[in-house]
């Protein structure tokens, strides 16, 4: 009768605890479907929209502004220099309109500001070149005022993307950074690193960039795209399997665990 009865105890246990499973299973997939067709959404009215992109002249941003263009959207596309902008330009349409722009000049953000009143008129955001200025430094939009700017109506998403093929992340580039700034440095400090530091330095970043750059720089502007076109964006998008499994995961760990773990992906100072 006791063993009767433990059995039957047993049975009911299991059968909860599969009922349980079962339906946090189907919550988790009603929770997909929903979010899924949410993010389906789109706005309309692409051919009356304007879009403002910065650093157009390669990666992300040339991307982003051909993707767009694409769609039917006006993209005002800034470039930093004129081979960039022509080479967009002929690869676009005419809706597609460049310019000029460094962010860290006054002046050229002043240009900038009156290129895109005439091109977008009263369409736009009333915001003028003193307000860029003091944001020209952080990209015009600083991940800050995201809190702030949703008290006027303004849904500000933040994108962060693992490691991509860039001109940013080229082992090229930044081999002749590195040895530029080493060259740049006293003896003495050179003398505390120690005389194969730079090399070991150099070998690093070689081994991490092979491992962790991704040749697809479209799931950056994917994301981009969709952030600017949902009707329901996102807060927050990140971007390659480093990002989602590897540097966000590390940035919630304890301080000495992600000290520890980019310490060991680095070389110490032998001097």
């Amino acid at each position: 009768m006791v063993l009767t009865d433990n059995l039957m105890t047993y049975l009911v246990e299991v059968m909860l605890s599969h009922l349980a499973l079962t339906c946090a299973l189907l919550l988790a997939s009603v929770a997909a479907i929903r979010r899924f067709i949410r993010e389906s959404y789109r706005v309309g009215g692409f051919g009356q929209k304007h879009v403002f992109i910065t650093g157009c002249d390669s990666g992300f941003g040339n991307l982003l502004a051909r993707q767009l263009d694409g769609k039917g959207l006006h993209v005002l596309a800034a470039c930093l220099s004129e081979e960039g902008a022509a080479d967009l330009a002929a690869a676009t349409s005419s809706r597609l309109k460049t310019l000029l722009l460094d962010v860290t000049d006054s002046e050229s953000i002043r240009r900038g500001v009156q290129f895109v009143s005439r091109e977008v008129g009263e369409r736009g955001e009333a915001a003028g070149d003193q307000t860029l200025k003091k944001k020209g430094h952080q990209n015009v939009f600083p991940l800050l005022s995201r809190r702030g700017m949703q008290q006027f109506g303004i849904k500000v998403s933040i994108i962060e993307p693992g490691f991509f093929k860039t001109a940013v992340t080229s082992v090229e580039l930044i081999d002749t950074d590195l040895r530029r700034l080493w060259t740049r440095l006293p003896q003495e400090v050179k003398d505390s690193y120690g005389e194969t530091y730079l090399e070991d330095y150099v070998k690093a970043q070689e081994f991490s960039m092979g491992i962790l750059c991704s040749p697809d720089i479209s799931k950056v502007t994917r994301c981009m795209e969709h952030a600017l076109t949902a009707q329901f964006p996102r807060t927050r998008y990140s971007t390659g399997w480093d990002a989602k499994l590897f540097w966000i995961p590390l940035s919630y760990l304890p301080s000495f665990v992600s000290d520890f773990v980019v310490n060991m992906l680095l070389p110490s100072p032998k001097g």
